[in-house]
């Protein structure tokens, strides 16, 4: 139940990001202390908002204010709606939100480690063990929201935050959807970051919950080596990656690594494990507690292995997985424009 507050009840403290939209700053709470954060959106750059570039309206450049204020408004009120139902260890807590004249305000917990995107950068790649203990909480975090018929659509480094004791939340509900469990493939939204959307968001088609799995898989994939498999200089260059080329990973990934993110990048969205498939392969049983892995990182490992050998085939097949892998020839004519983080972020 929301609490009946204003921005008076808080006291923020220093600016700690910013978007084009919102401004998120630490604070808090007056009447316990309690360390929040605060996002902060700005209601007049809302309307403003130049939606034409916006994927529901293609190049459409002249569309009423009002008709602007309203599908801007509509989308964050879509963000809190889904934002405010979850709870969950993973997610970053949604604790209240209120407005007024000039502002959204959305009073967040607070993540005082960052975002992983800022701490890849620090440590530049990580081993597998480091990304075996980062990867199973962001998969416990979709594995709630999928089991509750919410895309999250925007996995990415830079929405995975870090707690003080260094746990691991998902964050950002701007482009997430509920769909019904039943009816998975009904989204041809364009939408997400092109280092992380999947093909078929890339090609405006139908697209459900595998679209996570595929941004999971770039996920590991870009901790591993420290980029993106389909990275290029431009937008295009890395659509067209996604949706022609080949992609390589390292000989020096385990065989337990290569056969996770090869699965979680297969062209078809069908082919692609669930994500309790994911939360149950050997990478994430594999232990690493007697390895020099285990060293000199902030993450506390996880439990001891368990022998999954016996698990979907694993054992049979491992060994004829490539490190490369083909996706099929399929054009995209989506420019430039069209893809940009969610616009009040």
């Amino acid at each position: 139940m929301w609490l009946d507050e204003t921005i008076n009840h808080y006291e923020l403290s220093h600016e700690v990001g910013k978007g084009g939209f919102a401004t998120v700053y630490e604070g808090r709470r007056k009447v316990d202390g309690l360390r929040i954060a605060c996002k902060k959106i700005d209601r007049k750059k809302l309307e403003q908002a130049n939606i034409h570039h916006h994927p529901s309206y293609g190049n459409r450049r002249h569309v009423l204010p009002s008709l602007r204020s309203t599908v801007m408004f509509e989308r964050l009120k879509a963000e809190i709606t889904i934002h405010h139902q979850v709870k969950h260890r993973n997610i970053v807590e949604l604790l209240n939100y209120f407005d007024d004249d000039k502002y959204v305000y959305l009073i967040l917990e607070l993540c005082s480690h960052g975002d992983l995107e800022h701490y890849l950068k620090e440590k530049k790649t990580l081993c597998e063990s480091e990304t075996q203990t980062i990867v199973k909480q962001v998969v416990d975090g979709l594995v709630y929201l999928h089991n509750h018929g919410i895309i999250h659509r925007d996995i990415k480094l830079s929405n995975l935050l870090l707690t003080e004791t260094f746990e691991v939340k998902i964050a950002d509900f701007g482009l997430a959807k509920k769909i019904p469990l039943t009816r998975e493939q009904n989204n041809e939204t364009i939408c997400g970051t092109p280092n992380f959307i999947s093909p078929e968001i890339a090609n405006r088609i139908p697209h459900g919950f595998a679209t996570d799995i595929w941004s999971l898989g770039i996920l590991i994939a870009t901790l591993l080596t420290g980029q993106s498999p389909f990275d290029t200089d431009t937008v295009h260059g890395t659509l067209s990656k996604v949706t022609h080329e080949k992609y390589e990973l390292p000989t020096t990934f385990s065989e337990e690594a290569q056969h996770l993110v090869n699965s979680t990048l297969r062209k078809l969205a069908e082919s692609r494990p669930n994500i309790i498939e994911i939360r149950d392969h050997p990478f994430f049983s594999k232990d690493f507690s007697r390895s020099s892995q285990s060293n000199n990182y902030k993450f506390a490992l996880w439990g001891p292995a368990v022998d999954r050998s016996h698990d979907s085939g694993f054992a049979e097949n491992i060994g004829q997985q490539r490190s490369t892998l083909s996706t099929e020839s399929n054009s995209t004519s989506i420019s430039k424009g069209a893809y940009s983080t969610h616009l009040y972020s």
